[in-house]
C-alpha cells in the first residue's frame, strides 16, 4: 500500500536517454514483483567511480551482511577509494570505533579465509594426481595401455633429436645461490644453516608476495587475470602449459598461483584447468631433454609421463567436481583445526611411501 519509501538513485544514460540504477536494484526488483511500475528516484550526475562507491556504501547498510562481508567492504573503500576510517564513518553513517573494530577483527578472520582458499588451491593439483593414479594404475597393470602408447611414440620420434631448453630461473638464481653458498661455506654445519636460511627466505618471500597481491587485487591485475588469463578453462589450461614451458617446473607454476587464490583473485575452479596445463607443460621440456640424450628408456619414460597426464585429463576434466570438492572439503577441515591439518599432511606424506612398499612387496 505504501510502496517504496526510500528512492532509487539513478543516472542518465546518454546513449539511449534511459536511466541507469546506481543504488536500489533490490528495491526495483521488489517493486516489479509487486506490480509497481512507478518508483521514486533521485537523479544524480556521477562517473563510474562514483557509481561504484555509492553502490558499495548502500550495500553496507544491508542488515543481512555478516561481519566478514562488512569488513571486506570497508577494506575496499580504504584501498580502492583511498578513504581513511574517519571518511568511511561519515559516508556510511556509523561510528568510527565501529569501523575500526570491524577492520581489526577482519585481520584475524582473513588469515583463516586466506589459508582456506590457498590450501584448497594447493591441494587440488595433488588430488588430480592422486585420483589419476588410482584410476589409471590398475588399468595399466591389466592392459599396459600407457606403456604401449609411450613405446609407440618413442618409435615415431626415434632419432628426431632434442634440445636442452634454457631455464631462466636457474640463470637468475644460480649466481645468488653460489654466492651465498660460498659465503657460508666457512661456517661449521653450514649445510644446516643453509637449510634454515632457505626456509626463512621462502616463507618471507611468500608473505611479501601475498601482501603485494592483496594490494593489487583491487586494481587492474584482477581485471587482467579474470578477463584474459583465466577467462575460461581453455585460457587457464593454455596459460598453465606456457608458464611451465618457460620456468620448466610445474611445482613453480602452481606455487605462483597459490597467493592469488589466497588473496581471492582466482578460485579453485579456475585453477584446476591451469594445473592440468602445468602437468602437460612439464612433460614438454622432459621430452625435449630426453630426445637430446637419444636414450630409448629416457624417451619412453618421458612419453609415458605425457600419456599418463593426457589420460588423466580425459578422465577427470569431465569429472572435475571430484578433485575440486575434495580440495574444498580438506581446506575447510584444515582451516578449522590444526590437528586436522597435521593429520592430512602426515597422510599425504605417507602416500609417497606406498609406491616404495609396493615395489618391495612385488
Amino acid at each position: 500500500e505504501v510502496g517504496i519509501i526510500q528512492p532509487l538513485i539513478v543516472k542518465m544514460d546518454e546513449k539511449d536517454d534511459s536511466f541507469m540504477i546506481v543504488a536500489g536494484e533490490r528495491r526495483w526488483r521488489a517493486a516489479q514483483k509487486a506490480g509497481l511500475h512507478e518508483v521514486p528516484i533521485i537523479l544524480r550526475e556521477c562517473d563510474n567511480k562514483d557509481m561504484l562507491e555509492i553502490a558499495l556504501i548502500e550495500n553496507i547498510q544491508r542488515q543481512d551482511l555478516n561481519v566478514i562481508e562488512e569488513a571486506e567492504a570497508y577494506q575496499m573503500l580504504q584501498i580502492k577509494y583511498n578513504l581513511n576510517q574517519e571518511d568511511i564513518s561519515k559516508k556510511v553513517g556509523k561510528d568510527r570505533t565501529t569501523i575500526t573494530n570491524t577492520l581489526v577483527s577482519m585481520g584475524h578472520v582473513t588469515n583463516k579465509l586466506e589459508f582456506k582458499r590457498a590450501f584448497g588451491a594447493g591441494v587440488v593439483h595433488d588430488f588430480f594426481n592422486i585420483l589419476a593414479v588410482l584410476a589409471l594404475f590398475p588399468l595399466e597393470l591389466k592392459y599396459h595401455f600407457i606403456q604401449k602408447s609411450a613405446v609407440y611414440l618413442e618409435g615415431l620420434f626415434s632419432g628426431a633429436g632434442g634440445m636442452k631448453v634454457f631455464n631462466p630461473l636457474k640463470a637468475i638464481l644460480k649466481p645468488a645461490v653460489n654466492l651465498i653458498d660460498y659465503l657460508v661455506s666457512f661456517l661449521p654445519f653450514h649445510e644446516y644453516f643453509l637449510l634454515l636460511l632457505s626456509v626463512v627466505t621462502l616463507f618471507t618471500a611468500l608473505a611479501i608476495l601475498i601482501r603485494t597481491i592483496r594490494g593489487l587485487m583491487l586494481t587492474r591485475i584482477e581485471v587482467i587475470i579474470n578477463k584474459y588469463l583465466f577467462r575460461n578453462d581453455f585460457m587457464g589450461f593454455t596459460w598453465g602449459v606456457a608458464m611451465t614451458l618457460v620456468v620448466q617446473s610445474s611445482s613453480v607454476t602452481t606455487s605462483l598461483i597459490i597467493p592469488l587464490a589466497g588473496a581471492g583473485v582466482v578460485r579453485i575452479r579456475q585453477i584446476f584447468p591451469y594445473t592440468m596445463g602445468a602437468n602437460i607443460g612439464t612433460t614438454g621440456t622432459a621430452i625435449l631433454a630426453a630426445l637430446a640424450t637419444q636414450n630409448i628408456i629416457a624417451v619412453t619414460v618421458a612419453f609415458a609421463h605425457l600419456v599418463f597426464n593426457i589420460f588423466g585429463i580425459l578422465v577427470f576434466y569431465p569429472l572435475k567436481f571430484i578433485p575440486i570438492r575434495l580440495a574444498e572439503w580438506v581446506a575447510e577441515k584444515a582451516s578449522k583445526s590444526t590437528m586436522n591439518l597435521v593429520i592430512f599432511l602426515v597422510s599425504y606424506i605417507f602416500l609417497y611411501f606406498i609406491p616404495i612398499i609396493f615395489i618391495f612387496v612385488l
